[in-house]
């Protein structure tokens, strides 16, 4: 039923689906993962699994038995059309493809709301990607990532900064845009009460300026979402963060 494969293996092998066992069809096994996971833990050599794979949530079962599974996509757009891929500059790929993409990108942007993805000034060598809350933790070992001047613009909340710190954590040279005290300030009545935000959380990746506002905001019950901003802002931001750079 499963092949024997090793740590160093860079590829599944198949789906659920695939999976040819006779009186055994694949609708079985999907709502049975639970059992199948503890039989096939006690009758299967060790090295015919990867055991540092516990739980079934994201995927478990098929990443603990080296089968395939569907992958998040990342939404993301080109904002230099020079960077174009056969034309288009709005795509979504699954996650593995989108850390294969070899392109020459010098600034990354990473936003918590579509419609700003889609709405977002262009920019010379950049791109832009939908971050999705907590879901950024799979864009850590994105090549382009690394290589590139990375920003964060997520909702200025204690949701917010705690999705900026656990980003950092990844990649420590992220600097987050429009998540500061002037922002705030330009914003004031804009900004709604945060009935979520309760105790302070720590939030060790934060730099000082940054702790600063979320202090603020935890102890003044704040949200500022991002589309809140009028755009006419967000441009003059980006305009000096480019003179900043230049």
């Amino acid at each position: 039923m499963f092949l024997k494969f090793n740590q160093t293996a860079s590829k599944p092998r198949c789906y659920i689906r695939q999976l040819d066992i006779q009186g055994v069809d694949s609708k079985f096994i999907e709502q049975h993962k639970g059992i199948l996971n503890e039989l096939l833990s006690q009758i299967l050599p060790d090295t015919h699994y990867y055991a540092a794979v516990t739980g079934l949530s994201q995927h478990g079962f098929e990443r603990r038995y080296g089968l395939s599974y569907e992958q998040g996509l990342i939404r993301f757009r080109l904002l230099d059309r020079q960077l174009a891929i056969q034309g288009l500059m709005d795509l979504s790929l699954p996650v593995n493809d989108f850390k294969q993409l070899q392109i020459a990108v010098k600034t990354v942007f990473i936003v918590e709301n579509k419609i700003n993805l889609l709405a977002f000034p262009n920019y010379e060598n950049a791109l832009v990607i939908f971050g999705s809350g907590y879901a950024v933790n799979r864009l850590a070992d994105v090549d382009c990532l690394q290589q590139a001047s990375l920003y964060y613009w997520g909702d200025l909340d204690v949701d917010g900064m705690a999705i900026l710190s656990q980003l950092r954590q990844l990649c420590p040279k992220l600097q987050s845009i429009m998540m500061d005290m002037p922002t705030l300030a330009h914003c004031a009545q804009l900004t709604g009460v945060d009935i979520r935000s309760g105790a302070a959380k720590n939030l060790s990746y934060l730099s000082g300026s940054e702790q600063q506002v979320y202090r603020y905001l935890q102890e003044h019950h704040l949200r500022l979402e991002q589309e809140r901003i009028n755009f006419s802002y967000v441009q003059q931001y980006l305009d000096r963060l480019k003179q900043l750079k230049a």
